[in-house]
């Protein structure tokens, strides 16, 4: 098939098969960041949740920190937290499927590769 030209349908699979690739190497970009997100955040959960409960707490709002109630910065890590974990299941869901997709995409392409190198 080297000296062949690439029928039409098969150049449109095979770009098919790129943009799927390129789209599950965002997905792993994502999944990676947002585990990170979830760590750093069950991590400073445990911290807050060891010091005590008259620690002076500051919450970053924009560009500035301020003053806050533990308890409030508790709920709203931990609300994050949710959001993350929600999100995070969301991105693998996704990413299986597009894997999936991308793997029987690319076992279509390689059969019609051999049937027309046979012909």
């Amino acid at each position: 098939m080297s000296n062949q030209k690439i029928p039409p349908a098969l150049q449109e699979e095979i770009n098919q098969a790129q943009k799927l690739e390129e789209e599950l190497q965002v997905l792993n970009s994502t999944i990676r960041v947002t585990k990170n997100n979830i760590t750093e955040i069950e991590s400073t959960i445990k911290e807050l949740t060891e010091t005590e409960d008259n620690v002076v707490v500051y919450k970053l709002v924009g560009r500035i920190f301020i003053n806050s109630e533990k308890p409030k910065v508790l709920e709203d890590l931990k609300d994050d937290l949710s959001n993350l974990e929600m999100r995070l299941k969301r991105f693998e869901r996704n990413y299986e499927s597009k894997k999936q997709q991308f793997e029987e995409l690319a076992k279509k392409i390689n059969q019609k590769i051999q049937t027309q190198s046979q012909a």
